[in-house]
């Protein structure tokens, strides 16, 4: 139907030159036909057009489905180009190698290169403006950092990897080369016009010229088209029309012709099999480009989820770090605070006492030697340099000197025991791991930031949302325990006086007063932690009522057994807990009693 649509209009065109108004129109119709349709435009537009057609066409099963195959990124992209496509400005260029553009070997070069203009940046110059981070159009990169994305989630993380990603929008302009192979095959089988000047493809017939004269003018337009056949048949027509124009006789003359060309070749190229196979494989390049494409972006979209979780891995690490280090460091603590407990007598061991020894009356009240037990011994915690020196005076017996020593060492030195030790070491080795991993997960997420397309001095935290279902410890009652520890420190050693000093009753008093009116309003916040735990039981109670095994056995939408030893073991493990649940209690209950009583005696 094309091919003869196509002649009955050449015919048609053939009446009309043969008439005077179709002479004049002869003349014109070179003008027209250079002006129409030529444009980097029309031909960009109309690639697109049949390349798109031809990616669609492909994309018809759902397992390789492509949300987008367009080639202009999203304007929020920072690759989107926002200059016209066609006459866009020149972009920025190395300054070195740029001088050989405008003068190359002692040549001067094309002058025009900045006659659209020059870009600013290679990058989208309003792509941070999306994210409320003002460039003023000048080139983005130095206000890259000024971009702060908090807690991203993965839906927005996938998002940005669509809109950023330089690999997802490289596999579409490649899909996009694959198909523009498709669109120029078709075109080699398609009717192939031909305007003036272009003679016609397979044409043999040749229309013969008007001989020129000095005092005439001629001009001989050309139309015509051409199709290559599945089979390698090639069919040509060309219609040439002859004018002559003769100078001073004001006479003219004219002449027109349609030639036909009918090719079959019977042997080289010649069979569908020749001629379409470059089709036929240009359109099996296209359906596996198109598959590739949607593998590529379900692979890449599987990356930035295992990369996302990856960085979520790595919190909670550091949490689990941080937590570790916390209670390492109670537990340091709580043992320094034992070695470093004041003892209030300490002992060295002397066999005998010197004759000679005399003790002075300015240590007699704590300095002592007990026959029974054959020990030197001290009273009080603290020993000042008079009363160290008036031990070491009592004998200068070599062995009572050693023992004398050795007493004062015990009081004055610092006992560090091999627990508190080997605590610190594994508080150290804490403190470098968390430090490696927080090395390991900035590294991560400079990877996370290149996987969506961003620059790696952007600043990026991802949504924590989803460690909350592996929180064990209430991080409430975990601040809570914390600041019982702090009000310890802070308070005990005002409350609990030194024997050797002459404590003032009044400030230890009121030190007593503030210290319980501060341990009375924790006991109120936990007195109410406590209450939410004691309403936690009720469900596992209604639990581990159920007798029965199955669905049929438990009440609708709750939780049942499947079996007898997961039965045994959740009511194992409530009554466990709920057993120490109730021991805290108690414990609890005393300690407020206690309170209450101090408070009333110290009031």
């Amino acid at each position: 139907m094309v091919r003869l649509a196509a002649t009955n209009t050449m015919l048609r065109m053939f009446r009309i030159l043969q008439t005077r108004s179709g002479r004049a129109l002869t003349a014109l119709l070179p003008v027209l036909l250079l002006c129409s349709g030529c444009s980097r435009r029309f031909w960009r537009k109309q690639a697109e057009r049949d390349t798109y057609e031809a990616v669609t066409d492909k994309l018809n099963d759902p397992h390789w489905a492509v949300p987008r195959i367009d080639l202009t990124p999203d304007p929020r992209s920072r690759f989107f180009d926002p200059y016209d496509p066609d006459r866009g400005p020149l972009p920025p260029d190395d300054p070195a190698a740029h001088r050989s553009m405008h003068c190359v070997s002692g040549r001067r070069g094309y002058k025009n290169w900045h006659r659209l203009g020059t870009a600013l940046s290679i990058e989208n110059p309003h792509w941070l403006e999306a994210a409320g981070v003002p460039t003023g159009g000048t080139d983005p990169a130095s206000s890259h950092e000024r971009l702060r994305l908090t807690g991203v989630t993965l839906p927005q993380a996938v998002e940005l990897t669509s809109i950023h990603s330089r690999d997802y929008q490289t596999a579409i302009e490649d899909l996009y080369l694959t198909a523009l192979a498709v669109t120029q095959e078709q075109f080699n089988l398609g009717v192939r016009y031909a305007g003036p000047g272009v003679r016609v493809p397979g044409l043999t017939a040749d229309v013969t010229d008007f001989p020129a004269a000095p005092d005439t003018v001629g001009i001989g337009p050309r139309l015509g088209l051409s199709q290559l056949l599945p089979a390698g048949t090639q069919l040509a027509v060309e219609l040439a029309n002859n004018t002559l124009w003769l100078f001073g006789g004001g006479t003219s003359s004219s002449a027109t012709s349609l030639a036909f060309s009918l090719t079959q070749p019977l042997l080289f190229r010649a069979g569908r099999k020749v001629v379409l196979e470059a089709l036929t494989q240009a359109e099996r390049n296209v359906l596996y480009s198109a598959r590739d494409l949607a593998r590529f972006r379900q692979v890449l979209f599987t990356t930035v989820a295992g990369d996302f979780l990856n960085i979520q891995q790595q919190i909670q690490a550091i949490r689990n770090l941080e937590d570790n280090i916390l209670r390492l460091e109670e537990q340091i603590d709580i043992r320094r605070n034992l070695d470093e407990r004041p003892i209030h007598r300490v002992r060295s061991d002397l066999r005998r006492m010197p004759e000679d020894a005399v003790i002075p009356e300015s240590i007699a009240d704590r300095f002592a030697w007990d026959p029974e037990t054959r020990t030197l011994s001290w009273t009080g915690f603290e020993i000042t340099s008079e009363q160290r020196d008036a031990i070491l005076s009592v004998s200068d017996d070599p062995e009572y000197q050693a023992a004398a020593r050795q007493l004062i060492r015990f009081r004055e030195g610092r006992v560090t025991s091999l627990a508190a030790a080997q605590l610190e070491n594994q508080l150290n080795a804490q403190r470098n791991r968390l430090e490696n991993s927080r090395r390991i997960l900035a590294d991560l997420t400079d990877a996370f930031k290149i996987t969506l397309g961003l620059p790696p001095n952007v600043e990026l935290t991802v949504d924590e949302s989803l460690l909350s279902q592996f929180v064990l410890i209430d991080p409430e009652s975990d601040d809570l325990d914390r600041r019982f520890r702090e009000l310890m420190k802070r308070r005990g050693p005002l409350v609990i006086p030194n024997d050797d000093a002459d404590a003032d009753e009044g400030a230890l008093l009121e030190a007593a007063r503030s210290f319980l009116e501060e341990l009375a309003e924790l006991r109120s916040e936990l007195r109410v932690r406590m209450e939410e735990v004691e309403r936690e039981f009720e469900p596992a109670r209604r639990l581990t009522a159920i007798e029965g095994i199955g669905q049929s056995a438990a009440p609708p939408g709750m939780r049942y057994f499947l079996t007898r030893d997961e039965q045994e073991r959740v009511r194992n493990d409530v009554a466990r807990d709920e057993e120490r649940f109730q021991l805290a209690r108690q414990d609890f209950l005393r300690a407020s009693e206690l309170i209450d009583m101090l408070q009333r005696t110290l009031s």
